[in-house]
């Protein structure tokens, strides 16, 4: 098996090379054209982009930022990325449509972030910080950003570590750790909140344009259906029906699909959600988490270091496993 990783690996940085010498041939300028799969943040704290396709992508120059940005989390549609500026603490939108990278403060959004979550369409982020023990939901991105609403997550014990936010802003899950207790909670905008597991949930992602949510936890995976400031739990796929135990989770971008994955198996559950068959993949890694990329269920498994970085491609019939060298250019 490793033998076989080699070799793909081998082929990826052989089509990656042919791939970068036809844009070097094609773009005498310093702006590179052609494909792209979208950025992602690298191990030094830069943003670099991901020229190519899957199967044949690298790892394009790091962006010049006027600021100096910590915590970047890329919006699933890769034209935004969102941060908390180093020197004073404000939380600030970077538009990554625009060359250079252009970037814009949210007026009275200054945080101590320990979590940066953004939906699935990209409309809305929320951003905990662990000082003030409170939740601030940024709407109008990217190009006017705006503090929607600060929700107290005071009264819950512990300190966030895993968020997600709906498109319209007003959910939010968040998982707090206290001690040796979890619990994943529901929080609203009109200052609601109650807990939704308390048997050591592990991640949460919303559905695109939608309220309701799955969750997953040591039982497995469920669907979580929010009405009137009310959720139900219907489960999706029991432990016993996966060889894995799920420790990040996301949807397609039209919702018929949820992805879930085990970091430490390796093993990628892909769950059809008319039959709620599921599918499963190797990815022969240790996932991090789903970073979404430009194109049909494609999805960055792990962060950028000193190996290379696996992409799931599940945008045809046979899902497939691809490999990003770290090496550039």
């Amino acid at each position: 098996m490793r033998l076989l990783r080699n070799i793909i690996i081998a082929i990826g940085c052989i089509a990656a090379a042919v791939l970068c010498t036809a844009v070097d041939i094609n773009a005498q300028s310093s702006l590179l054209t052609g494909p792209s799969l979208g950025f992602t943040p690298d191990n030094t704290g830069s943003i670099r982009p991901i020229l190519g396709v899957p199967g044949a992508a690298f790892l394009g120059d790091p962006h010049e930022l006027e600021a100096t940005i910590h915590g970047v989390v890329i919006s699933p549609k890769q034209d935004f990325a969102v941060g908390v500026n180093t020197l004073d603490a404000q939380i600030m939108v970077l538009d990554l449509s625009i060359k250079p990278t252009v970037v814009r403060p949210v007026d009275g959004a200054y945080t101590e972030a320990q979590v940066i979550a953004i939906s699935p369409s990209g409309s809305a982020a929320a951003v905990f910080d662990g000082s003030a023990q409170t939740i601030l939901v940024i709407g109008g991105l990217p190009r006017s950003p705006q503090l929607l609403h600060s929700m107290d997550a005071t009264r819950v014990p512990g300190r966030g570590t895993v968020m997600a936010v709906s498109d319209g802003g007003e959910i939010v899950l968040a998982r707090f750790v206290d001690g040796a207790s979890d619990s994943l909670w529901m929080m609203a905008s009109s200052g609601a909140s109650w807990p939704i597991t308390n048997d050591r949930p592990a991640a949460a992602a919303f559905f695109p344009k939608s309220r309701n949510a799955v969750v997953t936890d040591p039982s497995g995976a469920s669907l979580v259906l929010e009405t009137d400031g009310a959720a139900a739990r219907i489960p999706l796929v029991a432990s016993s029906e996966s060889p894995s135990v799920f420790s990040s989770v996301s949807t397609s971008e039209d919702g018929r699909q949820v992805f879930l994955a085990d970091a430490n198996s390796g093993v990628i559950t892909i769950v059809d959600m008319e039959t709620q068959t599921p599918t499963f993949v190797d990815c022969r890694c240790r996932p991090t988490g789903f970073y979404r990329l430009k194109g049909t269920s494609v999805f960055r498994l792990t962060e950028p270091s000193g190996e290379p970085v696996m992409v799931l491609d599940a945008s045809s019939n046979e899902p497939r496993i691809v490999v990003i060298p770290t090496g550039g250019r």
